[in-house]
């Protein structure tokens, strides 16, 4: 049996907070996107699609995280570190291109009526927001832990 480096068991605990935003992200793309269909609710649809998002930037981080971990080989002799970092330079563009997405998209909203969605979207907006702040509370704790700015910027994603 292989000891793992304390490099692979941080690279570990990042990935899992990482994998577990995953989960959550896909999950609530279905949750917000049959609410928002089912219930007339444009915010949450969008929001569906932003969740989605969530999922290949995540999956973005989760992969630079396992590179990052990898031992030095002969065409990197001094490790793979760097993909880290070039991760989290990933999800933070993309938080940058959501939030001029998302404001766009709220100016058109505003300015194209719509019918009142259904009041239980309500309750399912409240739950996601919750759902959320929890993600977002045990990512960041898992990003101090690992001392990670990929894992933060993901967190922050959420």
């Amino acid at each position: 049996m292989k000891v793992k480096s304390k490099r692979e068991e941080i690279a570990d605990k990042a990935a899992k907070s990482t994998l577990t935003g995953i989960v959550l992200s896909v999950v609530l793309v279905f949750i917000k996107g049959i609410t928002g269909i089912v219930g007339n609710s444009y915010a949450l649809i969008a929001d569906a699609i932003e969740s989605a998002s969530d999922v290949v930037t995540s999956l973005i981080l989760w992969m630079g995280i396992r590179v990052a971990a990898r031992q030095p080989d002969e065409t990197h002799p001094y490790g793979h570190g760097k993909a880290e970092p070039i991760a989290a330079i990933i999800v933070a563009s993309s938080l940058f291109v959501a939030a001029i997405l998302i404001a766009v998209q709220s100016v058109e909203n505003m300015l194209t009526p719509h019918s009142i969605p259904a009041s239980f979207t309500l309750w399912v907006l409240a739950v996601v927001v919750i759902g959320k702040e929890l993600l977002f509370r045990y990512v960041i704790k898992i990003s101090e832990e690992t001392e990670s700015n990929a894992v933060k910027a993901d967190a922050w994603h959420h």
